[in-house]
């Protein structure tokens, strides 16, 4: 992993120097223009080709934007660009403590587990390093292909963020869920975001229309991947298989103005595992679903409102504060040859104030509730019930391609007991260069 890092970040470095330095043409064939290579500034690309890459970037906020050079062919039409972000998160926990770097309140723990009560940690692993090729074709339009990565690896190692090939709609692939909205996602330092907030990355193929003026869908089949919690049944009459179908996964959404929408999104899942009676296994399945309803528009020139709702049965891995608990299949105490999937809430809702281009402040509030069915967990239990967030931050751009922030995290935890209450604080910093 080290060997890696090094490697890559040797390349990078390279190619910052090498296109930072004066523009220069490489002829290979002065009878074939695309076999002519220019080194670029974004600005002074095709104007085309700039649209191709603006299109493309991701709006969900943390990610990273557009290269700042390319090396295109000569006519412009195709260009590969190296970019990333260089992300500094110092931050404080203080009365009580989440035990992640991420703050999820699911990971508060108790005081007979880790008497804790305050932490100083430093952040830098969710930098990023990207390479987008992107181009316009005759056959087939515009192409897009992006690679990116971070650091959050043991030691520091490199690790897929995203990569996929994307035209015609079609996108296929490892990048966030279809069932997450990546336009409504809340502003925040914290790396993870809300934690009823849907955010997951999935190998998968879809589809998505957005030519119509207001409307568009997305259709998508996405590798499914299960977890699931044994309990005293592990080894016994219950374990994990194998998924014999993707999960399905679809949404409509409806666009007005510059930048408000509304999203219905849904998923089917069907969740397996194998089930031993009278000394022979047999694979069994239960159906998991989920529904979403996210919106975001503006109140004034410069107010915005965002926020989403999910709910369903078996989507816990979809959700933050329950990605992690390995909910999505449990035992059913009623029947030890069984599993089920529970229910689960998760929302947030949150307001964004911009004084100006480069100054923005935000709050949000954020829940995620499990529910209990047929026992599963047990009143009185110190397992998961509810967590809750809330969240305010301050971003100023002090220069273009910097960020700097200020963010106060609190939350809450709460198991299915009474006196399972806990609470933790956070204080985030932030530093982050674009390049």
């Amino acid at each position: 992993m080290k060997r890696l890092f090094k490697t890559v970040l040797s390349l990078v470095v390279m190619g910052l120097f090498t296109m930072n330095a004066v523009a220069q043409t490489v002829e290979v064939d002065t009878d074939d223009d695309n076999n002519t290579i220019v080194f670029v500034s974004m600005g002074k690309a095709h104007h085309d080709l700039i649209l191709v890459f603006k299109n493309s970037v991701s709006p969900k906020f943390n990610e990273a934007g557009m290269p700042r050079f390319l090396m295109t062919n000569k006519k412009g039409t195709f260009g590969l660009g190296i970019g990333g972000v260089i992300k500094a998160n110092p931050s404080v926990d203080f009365g009580g403590i989440s035990d992640n770097g991420n703050f999820y309140p699911a990971f508060i723990p108790s005081r007979a587990t880790v008497g804790d009560r305050s932490q100083f940690l430093f952040d830098i692993t969710n930098s990023q390093v990207f390479l987008k090729m992107a181009g316009r074709t005759k056959a087939i339009g515009d192409i897009v292909v992006y690679v990116a990565g971070n650091f959050t690896g043991d030691d520091y190692g490199f690790r897929l963020h995203n990569g996929y090939v994307q035209f015609l709609g079609i996108l296929a692939g490892y990048n966030f869920t279809n069932f997450m909205n990546l336009y409504t996602s809340a502003p925040t330092i914290d790396n993870a975001g809300p934690n009823g907030m849907v955010n997951y990355r999935v190998t998968q193929l879809s589809y998505t229309y957005s030519q119509a003026k207001h409307w568009g869908f997305t259709v998508a089949a996405e590798l499914p991947t299960i977890y699931e919690t044994f309990g005293r049944y592990q080894n016994t009459y219950i374990k994990a298989g194998r998924q014999h179908m993707p999960d399905f996964l679809a949404n409509v959404t409806y666009k007005w103005g510059e930048s408000s929408q509304i999203r219905a999104a849904g998923v089917v899942r069907c969740l397996s595992y194998n089930s031993m009676k009278n000394d022979l296994w047999r694979s069994k399945s239960t159906m998991g679903w989920g529904a979403q309803l996210s919106a975001m528009f503006g109140l004034g020139p410069n107010l915005k409102v965002y926020g989403e709702v999910n709910y369903g049965k078996g989507i816990a891995k979809y959700i933050n504060d329950t990605q992690k608990l390995d909910l999505d299949l449990v035992p059913d105490p009623d029947d030890p040859y069984k599993m089920q999937a529970l229910p689960v809430l998760g929302w947030f809702s949150g307001l964004r104030y911009n004084f100006s281009e480069y100054l923005f402040v935000s709050g949000t509030y954020s829940q995620t509730r499990l529910y209990s069915e047929n026992g599963w967990p047990a009143e009185g239990s110190g397992d998961y019930r509810y967590g809750q967030e809330m969240i305010a931050n301050l971003f100023w751009d002090p220069m273009p391609y910097m960020r700097t922030g200020i963010e106060y995290i609190r939350g809450w935890r709460k198991g299915f007991s009474d006196a399972d209450k806990r609470h933790a604080n956070r204080i985030n910093l932030l530093l982050q260069y674009s390049f």
